[in-house]
């Protein structure tokens, strides 16, 4: 508190007005972040300097991290080491090169895993109708169980993006989904209420990642590209 921020008597705090005795306040600190401000094959080192898991299917442009995918029913899902959190509050910002065909293109911040059996997604599903839904899942052993999801949150177009939030916060998992007005600037119109919620503490391991994946079924001709920034 050296700048004085919880003090109640601070007409300058950015909290002034909102503290007294009892205010519940979270304190919490980054453990992982990448601007993917390099252009590489592979996703290397974050800049924050920790290095990614990744597959020779991904890579840097130097503003962006790219997937693309071979084939339909295929997923690649690297970690950020060394960035575990159980309880978090993660943001991406993830879309895909085409309009989905055949079956969906599907985007998730990935948390709480072991590996890429064992976790827990915040996904964003584009669908073949032109929508994006949004989903919270846990894999276990391998098998995909869709804890909550709303469907067509949005339409969507070819490289459009869209911002994802998400918590995890002992059983309450959270996430909101929106495209925003400036991908620049993604958190300035971040809509005030969670656009899903689910409950679940089975998944007990920490490491943090993305998956790209291109759902069985999908038609999409040559290789879909999937962002995250």
């Amino acid at each position: 508190d050296r700048d004085g921020r919880f003090s109640t008597k601070n007409k300058r705090g950015p909290y002034y007005g909102l503290l007294r005795r009892g205010t519940p306040i979270t304190l919490s600190t980054i453990t992982g972040v990448d601007n993917f401000n390099r252009t590489a094959s592979g996703l290397g080192s974050a800049s924050d300097g920790h290095v990614w898991t990744s597959s020779p299917t991904w890579s840097t442009d130097g503003s962006k991290a790219i997937q693309n995918q071979i084939a339909a029913n295929v997923s690649s899902t690297p970690f950020l080491n060394r960035s575990n959190v159980w309880n978090g509050d993660y943001r991406v910002t993830v879309g895909v090169s085409v309009v989905a065909t055949g079956a969906a293109l599907r985007c998730s911040f990935v948390a709480r895993a072991l590996d890429s059996s064992n976790c827990i997604q915040f996904r964003a599903d584009f669908q073949t109708d032109g929508n994006v839904d949004a989903v919270i899942a846990k894999r276990v052993a391998g098998t995909t169980t869709t804890l909550n999801t709303t469907a067509d949150v949005a339409a969507y177009s070819a490289n459009q993006m869209f911002r994802i939030r998400a918590q995890a916060d002992g059983s309450d998992l959270r996430m909101k989904l929106w495209a925003p007005a400036n991908v620049a600037d993604p958190d300035a119109d971040e809509p005030d209420s969670w656009t899903i919620t689910a409950s679940d503490d089975t998944q007990t391991a920490s490491a943090v990642g993305m998956s790209a994946w291109r759902v069985v079924g999908n038609t999409n001709a040559g290789v879909p590209a999937f962002v995250f920034d």
